[in-house]
């Protein structure tokens, strides 16, 4: 047995005690129904279906996204231009900003990345760096976001 971070897309993350010797696919239907697939936080693939966790690494307060998506089309808008990558659903927020601040992305200085933040477009609502992109209320596996601009308190 072992404790997780379990993260699902109707479900605030959430510990749990898990049998390690439980297949992936017995996994993923208990808890998110047949067709979903199993990540580890900002990997790039599903774990196997046919490995049980233990054959594939799960340990003591992994965090572990279960989700219908197999990736995610990610569109970051800023200053009129888009930037449009595929993630896995346990890919965090902080993960995306990197990659769409830096080179591969807007190419923002590092006094401009300080002063931006993603947010969600509809309704606007500012993403922590912890957040999963999968745990974003995701339909028909798309999500836009915004880069924004952000008023630090001076002092």
């Amino acid at each position: 047995m072992a404790r997780i971070i379990l993260h699902t897309a109707d479900n605030p993350p959430r510990f749990e005690e898990v049998d390690l010797t439980t297949s992936i696919e017995d996994f993923t239907s208990a808890h998110a129904g047949d067709g979903a697939c199993l990540w580890r936080q900002d990997e790039t693939s599903p774990l196997a279906l046919t490995a049980t966790l233990a054959e594939m690494g799960i340990q003591e307060n992994d965090h572990i996204h279960v989700a219908h998506c197999q990736s995610i089309s990610v569109t970051v808008h800023h200053e009129g231009r888009q930037w449009k990558e595929q993630v896995a659903p346990g890919f965090t927020i902080g993960s995306i900003f990197d990659r769409v601040a830096g080179r591969r992305g807007f190419a923002l200085t590092n006094i401009e990345q300080a002063e931006h933040v993603l947010e969600t477009i509809a309704p606007p609502m500012e993403c922590d760096d912890s957040m999963h992109i999968g745990s974003l209320g995701i339909v028909d596996c798309e999500i836009e976001l915004r880069l924004r601009r952000v008023q630090r308190p001076e002092g």
